[in-house]
């Protein structure tokens, strides 16, 4: 047979529960948290966090002298772009080539998509007209995990040398 309990007897009961007072085999063992461990992990994990970022806005930057190397469009290859601020500016051209001139802006509105990643507006040599423009939509930019070089893609289907290879010469802080 069960017992009956009166109201005030089952709150008594339910109050001891919660805070934890009386002798109930029923009350649950309450959990001991050690707050200086709490606050080591938080700490720790927050370090982490801002770290990652910190990294991540520096690693694999695009910023520096770089030469184009021998791709599609061999007659560049020698090609010497200079990027800081957003933008990179030809700084020297091989004799031969007469497509592009230094002083000219080739890549603008650089910004950075993803780790090593970039996009930007490329100027390149539009085949079918021929005439220099910048492509319509961006270019993908992508830095080698060691930060040696790079390869960009023109998104424009008829622009001689639309994939690019670079060699980084001098990094620029």
């Amino acid at each position: 047979m069960s017992s009956f309990q009166t109201q005030s007897q089952w709150e008594n009961d339910a109050d001891s529960i919660v805070h934890g007072s009386g002798n109930h085999s029923a009350s649950p063992k309450g959990i001991r948290v050690n707050k200086k461990a709490l606050v080591i992990i938080s700490a720790t994990f927050i370090i982490m966090i801002v770290a990652f970022f910190v990294y991540y806005s520096t690693a694999r930057t695009i910023d520096g002298l770089w030469i184009r190397q021998m791709d599609d469009y061999n007659e560049l290859a020698g090609m010497v772009v200079e990027v800081k601020d957003g933008k990179g500016t030809i700084v020297a051209m091989p004799e031969a080539a007469d497509a592009f001139f230094v002083g000219q802006v080739k890549w603008f509105g650089i910004r950075k998509t993803g780790f090593g990643q970039y996009e930007c507006y490329m100027l390149c040599h539009k085949e079918d007209e021929d005439t220099y423009g910048y492509d319509n939509g961006f270019a993908k930019v992508t830095v080698s995990s060691d930060g040696s070089s790079l390869s960009s893609i023109c998104t424009d289907s008829s622009s001689k040398g639309k994939y690019q290879l670079w060699k980084r010469i001098k990094e620029i802080p």
